[in-house]
């Protein structure tokens, strides 16, 4: 009688399983006599006494030539450092499957892939994805010089991880419920005929088919052991704050995973001379009066000691910057050369002069005789009818005065055109939330700006400059507010901005939280923008008082039931990375940071501190750390940037995915300010509306003459949000 013959497939099911029970598993760094943490030359050495040991010409004992075999198979793996690497991840299980996917092509149609079609989930259990998760990678941040950067170094660490147990594989039994680290899939019935596949986390399971025995004798430690490796950092010359330095499967160990990458991240400390943006460099001199006027000659010392001279043969003025090419930064990316140094001259004023001093000072200039008491009272009166106009007749709806202006001193000083005119501040809610400010001791960007939204904004009205209609204002109009915390004293000095400025400014206010969440809800805002003044003088910048103001404010508000919208107009926190996240991650909606104006201006119109990439390099790092958060910036018009540079500023935002957009005409807040170079149209400002919202994908952009960063901002964001309903409403219709 013949017997029936078993199926293609039950046959390879036996096969394999007498394939499994034959494989002896061995312990290859037992076997060596070494620990796993040995380098290449102790495994060589171990392998030359183990070899010799049990050569099978000098041993003759029974079984040393099968021992001399397994040696050598033991020495081909750990020198090997593929191999090595699949046998310290999966075992001598996971190695032989290896070796099997590669005789056939590279890991398609071996054992796991025949079994992953009938949903066995592969060899062990577990599929391949499974098989390559990785443990967590670990950033270190790696604090360094601007002259290591400048120089490059090389630098030696210490990093204490935690690696396998020597004897982990003995640690572990078979059980086919577990499918990978950590995970673990049962069987349920749940009818008769029906089951159901149940997958749980069990901590025990760590590897497909493996599950880790408790109070193991040969790991009593646990499953890993602390492991202090050494390690060489190259810092490449030219390095950004930020680049990683990246060490491929260094970090922490963990059975059936792949361990995942250790970076060294580039913190940049700050220099006392040269301050960095991208691969340039900028430095402040300061130079005495004498120089200033007759020329002088300046040796500088760069970063490496080399030694420089910088001549200037005529007149100096305050705040001029002189760009000297090639003394900057290395290059990165394979460019070669140096970026550029800016080096702005601070022009030192004596203190007082002594009568002899002026009067010479006066012959020489041809000053004439000493003025009197009565000439230099009409001086100052004639010096103050040559000023600009004030805020208040500024913002006044009769036009102002008209005046002769005096010759200019230094630069053109263009009339205003008609439609810069603002609407007075006279409203109700205006006066309220001013009262509110005052009772609480709060600044304003408003009003320490010079802001002539003032009156629009605090209003919640439509305004003349509102590009709005009177229906759209009634339906969406909301008063929107912008607090300036920290303070009304910032450590940099802009050319642009009127805000006071010092080297010390006073402590912070530790009560400004609350402040701040008592006056926004009390005036019942929908929307209110945050902002600050630089504060270099602090370790973290004043970044997390700026967090705890957001997050006091949206507990208040809250709390009484009310839905605020938070914007945040943050510094550049000297582009540290990690106080940039924490005000990111504080609860905000909607993250703006200023570019102010195009790269090449950059260090002419903003302090030598602030750079053009930093600022960029701030904002693209808000969204990878907050996918979800809108990010916004401003940019002034009238600077003297070519239409051409301002879409090279506008495609680097989008690039970093900056949603919102401003545009507003810069005006000179005074005589001691950069000079307005054009008074750009509103025609021109619409224009760039719609190149940046249609052409370049901008969620929202306001362009206006009058439009600063904050102005209206409650008002487009509540409008936009109704929008994405109503398309999402006419969608689902649909």
């Amino acid at each position: 009688m013949t017997r029936p013959r078993p199926s293609a497939g039950l046959q390879f099911l036996l096969a394999l399983l007498a394939l499994s029970l034959s494989y002896a598993a061995q312990d290859f760094y037992k076997l060596l006599g070494i620990k796993r943490s040995a380098s290449q030359k102790e495994i060589k050495k171990a392998y030359r006494s183990k070899s010799l040991e049990f050569h099978p010409d000098k041993n003759k004992e029974e079984g040393a030539a099968e021992k001399f075999a397994e040696i050598a198979y033991a020495y081909e793996v750990l020198t090997d450092e593929e191999k090595k690497k699949v046998y310290d991840r999966h075992g001598e299980e996971g190695l032989k499957q290896h070796e099997q996917n590669q005789g056939q092509g590279g890991g398609h149609g071996g054992f796991d892939d025949i079994f992953s079609h009938f949903g066995f989930g592969g060899f062990g259990g577990g599929s391949r994805r499974q098989r390559e998760q990785t443990t967590p990678n670990v950033d270190v941040p790696l604090r360094v010089t601007m002259k290591q950067l400048y120089l490059g170094d090389t630098i030696e660490v210490e990093y204490v991880r935690q690696t396998l147990c020597v004897n982990w594989q003995e640690c572990m039994r078979n059980n086919q419920e577990c499918q990978g680290p950590g995970v673990k899939v049962r069987m349920q019935q749940i009818a008769p005929g029906f089951v159901q596949q149940v997958q749980q986390r069990d901590e025990r399971c760590v590897a497909p088919g493996k599950m880790w025995r408790s109070n193991c004798r040969e790991c009593p430690g646990g499953q890993t052991q602390t492991e202090k490796i050494e390690l060489t950092i190259d810092v490449a010359k030219g390095m950004y704050p930020g680049e990683p330095i990246t060490f491929e499967g260094v970090a922490d160990e963990k059975p059936g995973m792949n361990p995942g990458d250790l970076n060294f991240v580039i913190v940049q400390e700050m220099d006392e001379h040269f301050h960095r943006d991208g691969d340039h460099l900028y430095v402040t001199m300061e130079i005495p009066l004498v120089d200033a006027l007759t020329g002088f000659s300046h040796e500088f010392t760069h970063l490496d000691g080399h030694k420089f001279t910088v001549k200037v043969s005529g007149v100096t003025e305050c705040d001029h910057v002189m760009r000297v090419t090639g003394k900057g930064m290395p290059r990165r990316g394979g460019r070669g050369g140096f970026g550029d140094l800016y080096i702005t001259f601070d022009v030192d004023f004596p203190d007082s002069l002594t009568d002899a001093q002026r009067e010479g000072i006066r012959k020489i200039l041809g000053g004439g005789e000493a003025p009197s008491s009565h000439s230099r009272l009409e001086s100052l009166r004639a010096q103050l009818d040559q000023e600009d106009s004030s805020l208040h007749e500024f913002a006044s709806q009769e036009p102002a005065p008209r005046r002769k202006k005096a010759p200019p001193r230094s630069a053109k000083i263009l009339p205003k055109p008609r439609w810069l005119k603002a609407a007075p501040a006279t409203s109700p809610k205006y006066q309220e939330l001013r009262s509110t400010v005052r009772s609480l001791g709060l600044a304003t960007v408003c009003e320490e700006a010079r802001c002539p939204n003032i009156g629009d904004c605090w209003g919640g009205g439509h305004g003349e400059n509102n590009p709005n209609s009177a229906e759209e204002a009634e339906h969406f109009g909301t008063a929107t507010a912008t607090i300036m915390i920290m303070g009304d004293t910032c450590t940099r000095g802009c050319s642009f901005c009127s805000v006071k400025t010092s080297r010390k400014p006073p402590p912070l206010d530790v009560d400004e939280p609350d402040k701040v969440a008592e006056a926004v809800s009390n005036w019942g805002l929908d929307y209110v923008v945050l902002t600050s003044v630089d504060r270099d003088d602090l370790d973290d910048q004043g970044s997390d008082h700026f967090r705890k103001v957001v997050q006091r404010l949206k507990q208040l508000t809250t709390a009484k039931g009310k839905n605020l919208i938070v914007e945040a107009l943050t510094p550049d926190f000297r582009g540290e990375m990690d106080l940039v996240t924490s005000v990111a991650n504080s609860g905000l909606d909607v993250f703006a940071h200023n570019v102010e104006t195009v790269e090449r201006l950059t260090p002419r119109v903003r302090d030598r501190r602030a750079g053009y990439q930093q600022s960029m390099d701030v904002l693209a790092h808000v969204k990878k750390v907050n996918p979800n958060i809108l990010t916004k910036t401003s940019i002034m018009l009238g600077l003297g940037e070519t239409d051409d540079e301002i879409r090279t500023t506008l495609s680097d935002l989008r690039s970093n995915g900056v949603d919102v957009v401003t545009f507003g005409q810069y005006l000179q807040p005074t005589r001691r300010h950069l000079p307005v170079k054009e008074y750009v149209t509103p025609e021109k400002f619409e224009e760039w509306r719609v190149e940046a919202e249609e052409e370049l994908g901008f969620k929202y952009c306001a362009s206006g003459p009058l439009v600063r960063s904050s102005y209206k901002a409650g008002e487009f964001f509540l409008k936009n949000m109704v929008r994405e309903k109503e398309k999402e409403r006419l969608e689902t219709m649909a």
